[in-house]
């Protein structure tokens, strides 16, 4: 990934729908932060917390995460540990959900 390059949160329309990233724009997201530093990611940063929540991955490491007085180093590490969470959630989502819901 070009190190000039940021990746900043996606935008949608003015609804109120959840911006929820896929697995592929977290790894891609994941990558920029190494090459970066969370400080230019702050706006993804935030919607990655929020997505956590949603997922009910309730933990520490969300708020660590969130919390931009924290040290670099500390939330790059909760950023790892809290897209895992959101990726174990989801698994664990598609595998808890109706077959006719995957057909939607």
């Amino acid at each position: 990934m070009n190190r000039d390059r940021t990746m900043e949160a996606r935008t949608h329309s003015e609804s109120s729908l959840p911006m929820i990233y896929s697995r592929n724009e977290l790894n891609q997201l994941a990558w920029a932060i190494d090459a970066d530093g969370v400080e230019r990611h702050e706006g993804a940063t935030q919607v990655v917390a929020d997505q956590a929540r949603m997922a009910g991955v309730s933990s520490s490491l969300v708020e660590v995460l969130a919390d931009a007085s924290m040290p670099a180093p500390v939330r790059e590490r909760a950023f790892g540990k809290v897209v895992h969470a959101i990726a174990h959630a989801q698994a664990h989502a598609a595998v808890d959900a109706p077959e006719w819901a995957l057909a939607n």
